[in-house]
């Protein structure tokens, strides 16, 4: 994901939606070195250690909203400060 990032010269993001059945984490962590360009983080999560885990890559954002869809599933919301 980062190469194509880079590839396309993409410098500044203003809404980046990761949904993609359970291969959130791994997408995130290949971005992870242009989350400081991304104003907005829709992102979905699939299991409770996966949300976790995606809110401490998110840190540095501001959680803005959750929508739960059933227990350890749903979508969060994050922006930049």
């Amino acid at each position: 994901a980062g190469e194509m990032f880079k590839k396309l010269e993409l410098f500044k993001i203003d809404i980046l939606k990761i949904s993609t059945a359970g291969s959130e984490l791994p997408i995130l962590r290949a971005l992870v070195d242009y989350l400081p360009q991304v104003r907005v983080v829709l992102i979905e999560y699939f299991t409770l250690q996966d949300k976790e885990l995606l809110e401490l890559l998110l840190s540095g954002f501001v959680k803005y909203g959750e929508d739960e869809f059933s227990a350890g599933r749903g979508v969060m919301r994050f922006r930049n400060p």
